[in-house]
């Protein structure tokens, strides 16, 4: 593939293809080059607005990339500026899906996934998230710790490995006395919002577990814990604390994982787990904590050239079953004619008879009759005909 036109971003960065694109950004994938025929894929995400705060928050997103260092948060490489002075930031390339992407792969009647897949991620999920929320800010005036403030499935990734990765810090904020805005809280996705968020309170670690187990919910259910017909009525279900927890009755999903589940999900974060890290305790108790490892989750990605287990409902497509198959329907819709007819024949053939005799005509010249064909008869004769032919 030819490289894209673009500003020149660095003499050892090639641009190979756009990824992604929003309102404000734009992602690409491209390959990093040195001497000797180095090349390692990358991530280049760059800024559209010339807009000093947006400019500032997306620096802002590499400084805080760069103080991590977890094969649970996406790595940042480089940070610049490109020719014509817009930041760009320099990442690992994922080589996987979005747990959105997942999601949408699936049957829409089977969505939900599995329990110990959800398991692992959530997992997985805490282990990066408690890394986030245990890092401190060295150029605060005050010691503060960071929240990721818009954890979705959108950015939340799993790799060919079954890596569960925290991407875009985006809006990531350092966690200080200071209050949000409803109009900062609403950067991050609606449904996805912690109820204190969405009603000017202080944000917290917690509101990022709440975010967590608000996605946990949806993979679970195939549905959202707020959804309104309109962004207005899912913003009045967050404001009110409208959370839908799971069905304890339910045997599908263990009544351990399900309280671990709703436990994230509490309105009030009085009973919510205050961190990552007591979360992650309270879910290694359970018996699905083991069930499930890195390659098996890596089975849930939209590959259709991959067999999945037995137990994944991915949409397949094989192409060579389809061709199988396409040349094999004329045959089977001839037996299918051919199974059909010498059903119905028989029971065509009598009712013709029956009302045949119920007529009251005078009789014919017995030679004109053994000299007529039985319509029902040849019907029945030229059906067969017609389907040997197409089994031939």
């Amino acid at each position: 593939m030819a490289p894209l036109t673009y500003p020149q971003i660095h003499p050892d960065i090639q641009l190979l293809e756009r990824v992604g694109i929003g309102g404000m950004g734009e992602v690409f994938k491209g390959i990093l080059k040195g001497p000797g025929g180095f090349e390692k894929p990358i991530a280049v995400k760059t800024l559209l607005l010339d807009d000093p705060e947006l400019k500032k928050a997306f620096l802002n997103e590499a400084r805080i990339l760069a103080k991590f260092s977890h094969p649970n948060i996406v790595q940042i490489f480089q940070a610049g500026l490109t020719s014509d002075n817009s930041p760009y930031l320099v990442l690992e390339w994922i080589d996987g899906s979005t747990l959105r992407e997942i999601f949408e792969s699936r049957v829409p009647i089977k969505r939900a996934l599995a329990p110990k897949y959800v398991c692992e991620i959530l997992r997985q999920a805490l282990l990066g998230l408690n890394q986030v929320h245990n890092s401190e800010e060295p150029l605060s005036p005050e010691t503060a710790r960071i929240i990721h403030r818009d954890l979705s499935p959108h950015n939340l990734m799993i790799d060919k490995s079954g890596v569960v990765k925290i991407v875009d810090f985006g809006i990531a904020k350092l966690l200080k006395a200071d209050r949000f805005t409803q109009t900062q809280a609403l950067q991050g996705k609606l449904c996805y919002l912690a109820p204190e968020l969405a009603n000017g309170k202080s944000a917290s670690e917690q509101s990022d577990l709440f975010s967590l187990g608000s996605i946990a919910y949806e993979l679970l259910t195939g549905e959202k814990v707020f959804s309104g017909n309109s962004d207005f009525e899912t913003l009045d279900q967050i404001k009110n604390g409208k959370v839908r927890e799971l069905n304890l009755s339910s045997n599908a999903i263990p009544l351990n994982f399900q309280r671990v589940v709703n436990k994230l999900i509490q309105v009030d974060i009085t009973k919510r787990f205050k961190t990552a890290k007591e979360a992650y305790q309270d879910l290694e108790k359970i018996d699905l904590f083991t069930t499930c490892d890195s390659m098996e989750l890596a089975q849930l990605l939209p590959d259709r050239k991959r067999v999945q287990p037995q137990e994944s409902t991915l949409i397949e497509n094989n192409i060579s079953n389809h061709q199988n198959q396409k040349s094999l329907f004329p045959k089977r819709l001839w037996l299918s004619l051919l199974i059909v007819t010498s059903l119905l024949a028989p029971v065509a053939y009598i009712l013709y008879h029956s009302n045949h005799d119920s007529l009251k005509n005078p009789p014919r010249d017995p030679a004109t009759v053994q000299e007529s064909r039985d319509p029902m008869k040849d019907f029945i004769e030229k059906t067969q005909n017609h389907i040997n032919e197409g089994l031939k």
